[in-house]
């Protein structure tokens, strides 16, 4: 997933996890995807000219003990075997101490508020419709459209219906 971090965001996978639960060539394939998902990102936010401090840069993994360095050791091979741009380092780079750390290429920072906030008016100005705090009873596909059932609204027609919680 994307993980947030205050207000940067980057990539945040445990890669190791996912091996386990997918194995090696579905983890190649879900860590395309997430690069791919900052490609995406960065052009939605070049064509559209939204401002929220976008910025390509770099994601660093630490070791704060050598139990977790052993474990830095591991994910860099994990990296390595998906053909993925990373570099394990042991040097003073990071600004503070710390057992050695995992650079991962080619990532990015942005402020999300901003991004979605400017995302949620776009789709608003292309005719999507944002419910929130909605409460979805039902859909049913009825091929070329589908009715989206609402608690105390009632029944739409509509052509997608996108739904997110937390």
């Amino acid at each position: 997933g994307i993980g947030i971090k205050g207000e940067v965001n980057h990539i945040d996978v445990d890669l190791i996890k996912i091996i386990k639960l997918f194995g090696k060539e579905k983890a190649a394939l879900i860590m395309q995807s997430h690069l791919e998902a900052i490609d995406d990102i960065e052009m939605i936010i070049k064509t559209e000219k939204i401002e929220c401090e976008f910025e390509r840069c770099s994601h660093y993994i630490y070791a704060n003990d050598a139990g977790e360095e052993r474990d830095l050791k591991k994910i860099i091979e994990v990296f390595n075997a998906l053909g993925l741009r990373a570099e394990y380092k042991k040097d003073g780079a990071l600004g503070f101490s710390q057992f050695g750390y995992i650079e991962v290429f080619n990532q990015a920072k942005f402020n999300a508020m901003k991004y979605l906030t400017a995302l949620a008016k776009l789709a608003k100005k292309y005719g999507a419709v944002i419910a929130e705090d909605t409460e979805v009873l039902n859909t049913e596909d009825r091929g070329d459209y589908v009715v989206a059932e609402i608690k105390d609204f009632g029944k739409l027609r509509v052509n997608k219906v996108f739904s997110a919680c937390h």
